[in-house]
């Protein structure tokens, strides 16, 4: 495993290979980083979370693909004196073809590229540069908090330090962005309630009196009170929720999204229940949880996950990916064999724009867990690479055929 200190440094070569900007010194050391051929799992890592896979790109044909390396390392090339060796045919023997198509990505710096196109004659591969738009940068910490008085606090704006007295709590926000609730029991007050939000563009982090951790995606909201007391502590949410329970045997803690309740003592779970995806998702990674709908109930044990469709049913679903879940807390996009509507979607959340379809929707199913620190049109340029093809009119972002 590479340390984090490398890894880094690999990211910020690739983006700048990205960008277009990597002076002669940088690619020397990207290729450098290419010759060591001792770190299987650190490689696979970095690869994984930079590629997007398009369904073209079924197989690995060395002898196909070589050319087009060689094409690639020599206009990458960097002064004799500053080369390292590159061991290339081995690297790719190892990876296969999706590292070649990755290399090709990050080392080429999305230059123009002589090579097969898409129907098999000659031609080039170009990247477009999104006609029409100027980039937009990702999603970042955003948020509004909405006070029981009605009161709205746009917290990216706001001061550190206490940002409202609520019923018999203090509403504080800290050093590092999060928002805290301390509540004085010895202080009278009423229980109120308070609700954060998210717009398209926006994650934040908040701690609820009880100290449960709540991560909010973009395009997502959480009600809850003041303080908790009585038998319960409940909540609502909208959107794409992660939560860190603190354990209360006496007081559940339940989440109400949709027409579905989750109920748990102390656990860790996410709660995926955006209005325009065809599931809600729960994926359980610890302790337990049950799913209560309107006609059925289920429990979840660590590494499940629960499906529950539009008229209520449940569908537990054994050996669940949790990564893929946990990408988006995690800072990634993890598509596993996603079609193209189901990515925009996401895409159109963390950068805030609308979708359109040119024509016909396109086909295909496609893998990989890019950063979601990378602007629109670096992400566009990954997505381009599998074959998709895009322009921007205002805050719109068209598929075309």
């Amino acid at each position: 495993m590479q340390s984090a200190g490398k890894k880094e440094q690999l990211q910020y070569l690739l983006l700048r290979f990205l960008e277009d900007k990597a002076t002669d010194s940088e690619r020397a050391q990207f290729f450098h980083y290419l010759s060591q051929e001792n770190d299987d799992e650190g490689w696979t890592e970095l690869m994984e979370e930079l590629l997007l896979v398009g369904p073209e790109m079924k197989d690995y044909d060395r002898a196909k693909w070589q050319p087009v390396i060689d094409e690639v390392i020599k206009r990458n090339a960097v002064p004799a004196a500053a080369q390292a060796p590159v061991r290339r045919i081995g690297f790719f023997r190892r990876y296969g073809w999706w590292a070649a198509a990755v290399l090709l990505l990050a080392v080429a710096g999305f230059f123009l590229l002589d090579q097969p196109s898409r129907t098999g004659t000659p031609g080039k591969a170009t990247l477009s540069q999104l006609p029409g738009g100027n980039d937009i940068m990702p999603g970042n910490n955003k948020a509004i908090l909405t006070l029981s008085s009605g009161k709205a606090i746009v917290l990216d704006n706001a001061a550190k330090g206490k940002l409202a007295e609520e019923g018999n709590a203090e509403a504080i926000k800290l050093e590092d962005g999060r928002v805290v609730y301390r509540a004085d029991d010895n202080r009278d007050g009423e229980i109120v309630f308070n609700t954060m939000s998210t717009p398209r563009g926006g994650q934040y982090r908040l701690t609820l009196p009880d100290g449960t951790e709540v991560w909010l995606n973009a395009a997502s909201s959480i009600t809850y009170p003041t303080s908790f007391t009585g038998s319960e502590r409940r909540v609502t949410i909208t959107g794409e929720v992660y939560f860190e329970v603190a354990k209360n045997a006496a007081m559940p803690f339940r989440v109400k999204a949709n027409d579905v309740t989750v109920e748990v003592l102390g656990t860790h779970f996410n709660i995926n229940a955006y209005r325009d995806e065809a599931l809600l998702k729960t994926t359980l990674l610890e302790g337990s949880v049950k799913i209560i709908s309107r006609n059925a109930s289920g429990l979840l044990s660590p590494g499940q996950q629960a499906h529950v469709n539009d008229k209520g049913n449940i569908r537990l679903v054994q050996g669940a990916n949790t990564e893929e879940a946990m990408a988006w807390k995690n800072g990634k996009f993890y598509f596993d064999g996603a079609d193209i509507q189901s990515i925009m979607r996401q895409v159109a959340r963390w950068y805030d724009v609308k979708i359109s379809y040119e024509k016909q929707v396109p086909h295909g199913h496609y893998k990989g867990k890019p950063s979601r620190n990378l602007t629109l049109l670096q992400m566009l340029k990954v997505f381009e690479y599998s074959g998709l093809k895009f322009r921007l009119e205002g805050n719109t972002m068209i598929v075309m055929e």
